[in-house]
């Protein structure tokens, strides 16, 4: 099941916009489709929400990377 950028930060509780930051980051890693659009599948989803905890747990972004 893929599901579109919009779906997929609803479904994790973040804004689209953190999802793109994510995967510029390095920390997420979503597929595309023929068009070139982000498809997400619910294990991206649940890293984008394993992301968003440890950012809420004010945990910077080098040690989650390094969990990635």
């Amino acid at each position: 099941m893929y599901l579109t950028i919009r779906d997929a930060a609803k479904q994790a509780g973040i804004a689209p916009g953190t999802l793109r930051m994510y995967e510029r980051l390095g920390l997420i890693r979503p597929e595309r489709d023929s068009a070139g659009r982000r498809v997400f599948t619910p294990v991206d989803v649940a890293q984008a929400r394993r992301v968003a905890a440890e950012r809420g747990r004010r945990c910077g972004f080098k040690p989650i990377e390094a969990t990635v």
